[in-house]
């Protein structure tokens, strides 16, 4: 009976909706030329939107765009190759980790070479421990010694006396964390390595920055003493009419310290320079020199400073002399840096006194009180070109002052 129903639909009348079966296919078949051109227009959109996309990236690439939007914005994301230390390196902070910041290590293949001093055997060991705990440390050449380093000022003086004493006494030199650094000119390379091999022997030094030239123009030999360099080269330097500039002599070296007056500088700061250099290199037994001359300093923070030390502590004398009391030295010390650190200007030292006895005893006295300050000043290094001594006696007293404060000393600041 199953088999019956197809059977019907064949040799019955169609149903009803038959037609519009056949009206619904009729329709489908009329529609699909239509949709074949949808589908090309969709083929023919895609490749031109591809083309679009193609041609812009062409454009952005060639503008350099590219690069900006696919870096990041932030720097610090980029990733960085870390350094690769070397092993020394490693060593080095290895033993800082330690405590043991002041060492010295040298690497040679797989053997390393430590130098320098420690406090104790426990140290030591444990030095020499970290060390050979490092990859790449097969052997260790342990030259470390058990005491108390010397102070870097210790170490440079001894390096000069040793300099001194084999005629290299014009070589400069400076140590710092048994480090020397050596600078100057000698005539041979013998003397250069000979120089060296003096630094290295010095007890407290392990490295050395050998920055000594060769000149083979350069005499070599014992220096002379260096007070008669220095008498010398004053006398060489008042030939060319220089009267600011003092001379120190290390050696053959001489350093020129003092200040370019201001009536020099029309004809310019290095030509002074140049000519106070030239009158000390004409001193036989002098064959370098390095300057440290410098322009006038500033008068308005002079006098302003001056001011104010003496309205802290002043400078007084006892009744009817011109010796300094104990407590005004300290302060006459510290006037005196002071004034060396603004060069150039001119000091005046103003004496004055109470009103007691007679003006012309007062003015005497006055002129003797600011002599002894200016006599005092000169034994604390101020050049005598940069003093000057005046007496006004009573005739400025304060009158809000005690006698004892009107017996006093004023720092003036000249052109």
């Amino acid at each position: 009976m199953g088999s019956d129903a197809p059977n019907r639909w064949l040799t019955s009348s169609p149903p009803g909706d038959i037609d519009a079966l056949r009206s619904s296919s009729s329709l489908s078949h009329r529609s699909l030329p239509k949709r074949r051109r949808g589908g090309w227009l969709r083929v023919v959109s895609l490749a031109l939107v591809i083309a679009l996309l193609a041609v812009g990236g062409v454009a952005l690439w060639q503008l350099g765009l590219f690069e900006f939007l696919l870096l990041p914005d932030d720097p610090v994301a980029v990733e960085t190759v870390p350094k690769v230390l070397t092993l020394e390196e490693r060593i080095l902070a290895a033993l800082a980790e330690e405590g043991f910041a002041d060492l010295t290590i040298a690497v040679d293949g797989s053997t390393a070479t430590v130098t320098g001093i420690v406090t104790d055997e426990e140290s030591l060991s444990a030095a020499a421990s970290t060390i050979l705990s490092m990859q790449g440390v097969a052997q260790l050449d342990n030259r470390l010694e058990i005491g108390t380093a010397a102070p870097s000022a210790g170490v440079q003086e001894a390096l000069i006396a040793a300099l001194s004493a084999d005629e290299f006494a014009y070589i400069s030199s400076e140590v710092q964390d048994r480090l020397a650094v050596l600078e100057g000119a000698v005539p041979s390379e013998e003397a250069r390595s000979r120089a060296a091999a003096i630094a290295l022997g010095v007890e407290g030094i392990d490295k050395l920055d050998n920055r000594v030239a060769i000149d083979a123009t350069l005499p070599i030999g014992p220096a002379l003493p260096a007070q008669q360099l220095e008498a010398a080269a004053a006398t060489a330097l008042a030939d060319s009419g220089i009267q600011t500039v003092t001379t120190t002599v290390n050696g053959r070296r001489a350093i020129l310290d003092g200040t370019v007056p201001l009536e020099a500088l029309g004809s310019g700061f290095f030509a002074f320079v140049e000519t106070a250099e030239a009158a000390v290199l004409s001193v036989d037994g002098i064959d370098q020199v390095s300057s440290r001359l410098s322009l006038r300093g500033d008068g308005a923070i002079l006098r302003s400073e001056l001011q104010a030390l003496l309205a802290a502590t002043p400078v007084e004398f006892a009744v009817g002399s011109a010796d300094l009391t104990a407590e005004s030295r300290p302060v006459l010390d510290r006037a005196a840096l002071i004034i060396q650190s603004q060069p150039g200007l001119q000091v005046i030292i103003a004496g004055h006194t109470d009103t007691a006895g007679s003006n012309e005893t007062n003015q005497a006295l006055a002129r003797q009180r600011s002599g002894a300050v200016l006599s005092y000043l000169l034994t604390r290094g101020v050049p005598s070109y940069r003093l000057v001594a005046v007496s006004y006696g009573e005739l400025f007293p304060d009158q809000e002052a005690t006698d004892d404060q009107n017996r006093r000393i004023e720092f003036e600041v000249g052109p």
